[in-house]
């Protein structure tokens, strides 16, 4: 949700934007009508030469320009002059609106960041960013940006560090494209590993493949004898999935007919061809021990979330007089909340002081269950024993325990 003045930041930036399109649109109206008058005089002027040179062949006479005629010519190049001329100078006047928009972006947003504390200023802190980012080029297929980044930031990459990202790029657009086979001789490979985690991702390759198999183009006997024959693979996943292969089974029913004409038409929708794609990048990821979404996204999404905050307390801090330096501290200084896509793990709370537990501040869990951080249960312990502030039990120190979350 925008506080009162990002609004009215938003809405003045909006209002000089629409004037912008605005002007684009009379500009481009402008010009298209000039466009068409201008090809109209210049075919005009080609069909009257045209028609004096035939007079001039059928009567024999020598093909010479009349005054009245260069007249006409002078005057048509001038009127095509000025419309190309009008339309370039409405079109230095977009430049102009288009400037306008940056001003007044620079005017309603903040764009000088030096109150925020700088990060990466190390030389191993850099190397470790070009790392992150490197390893996200790697990623999103890159091979060339990132081998220059690699060259240029001398990065210790080797090929077998790269490769990874190099087969799982390659294997996630043949699946873009419909080709199957790259993912299907990976998952073989890794069937164990698959089988380890409890992965369906080899199963539902295969039983792609099936589909592609028996409904090819032009449905005939050969494919449906290849679609038997290649149902057999389906033996080993028959403890797992025997409802799926059964359903399967039944496609042969429909061949003639078309898949999209049966009960099945789902199996090989756009949107299944999307969760094969996105099962392969979960379990290839979670295979190589690299995290599902890339590292350097997640921090510039998370980055751009905290950064409003952050300039905003700030500028409330430095008009009271204030001064507060959170960069040798764990947590922020103010609670940011980026959403549920931006939690990794669980965090406790400490419902007596209510700060985020950490390394030095774990969470104790008392003998009633109850739980607090550790320097809640520091302050409330005064004797002996330490009475629960949410029940009556009491216990030493010593029968307390960390947790770990």
């Amino acid at each position: 949700m925008l506080a009162g003045g990002d609004r009215e930041s938003c809405a003045a930036v909006e209002e000089e934007i629409n004037k912008v399109l605005s002007k684009f649109s009379n500009v481009n109206d402008h010009s298209q009508k000039s466009l068409e008058s201008a090809i109209s005089l210049v075919e005009k002027l080609q069909e009257d030469l045209k028609h004096q040179l035939l007079e001039a062949e059928s009567g024999g006479t020598e093909q010479v320009l009349t005054d009245g005629q260069k007249s006409v010519i002078l005057e048509s190049l001038r009127k095509v002059k000025d419309l190309t001329s009008g339309i370039s100078s409405q079109h230095k006047g977009v430049h102009g609106s288009v400037s306008k928009v940056g001003k007044v972006i620079d005017k309603n947003f903040v764009s000088d960041f030096t109150p925020v504390p700088k990060s990466f200023e190390t030389a191993q802190e850099i190397n470790t960013l070009n790392e992150v980012i490197c390893n996200h080029f790697l990623r999103q297929g890159r091979l060339p940006v990132a081998e220059a980044l690699i060259r240029e930031g001398k990065l210790e990459f080797t090929e077998e560090m790269k490769q990874p990202f190099i087969e799982m790029h390659e294997i996630i657009q043949g699946l873009q494209e419909r080709r199957l086979a790259p993912a299907l001789s990976w998952a073989e490979r890794n069937h164990e590993a698959l089988e380890k985690q409890g992965s369906a991702l080899e199963f539902n390759l295969h039983k792609m493949n099936f589909l592609l198999l028996l409904f090819s183009d032009r449905p005939t006997a050969q494919s449906r004898n290849d679609a038997l024959n290649y149902s057999k693979v389906f033996q080993i996943f028959s403890e797992k999935f025997s409802k799926e292969i059964q359903q399967l089974m039944c496609c042969f029913i429909y061949q003639h007919k078309g898949i999209e004409n049966s009960p099945y038409a789902h199996f090989v929708s756009n949107d299944s061809w999307q969760k094969l794609e996105d099962q392969f990048t979960k379990d290839a990821c979670s295979l190589v021990g690299l995290p599902l979404e890339s590292p350097l996204a997640i921090s510039v999404n998370a980055g751009a979330q905290t950064l409003g905050p952050l300039l905003q307390i700030t500028k409330v801090m430095s008009q009271k007089q204030l001064s507060l330096d959170w960069t040798p501290k764990e947590e922020l200084p103010i609670a940011v909340e980026l959403g549920h896509a931006a939690r990794f793990h669980s965090v406790f709370a400490c419902p007596i002081l209510r700060r985020h537990a950490n390394d030095n501040n774990p969470p104790m869990k008392l003998t009633c269950g109850h739980v607090i951080s550790k320097d809640a249960l520091n302050q409330l312990f005064h004797g002996p024993k330490l009475k629960c502030p949410y029940c009556p039990a009491e216990q030493t120190l010593t029968e307390t325990m960390r947790l770990h979350i």
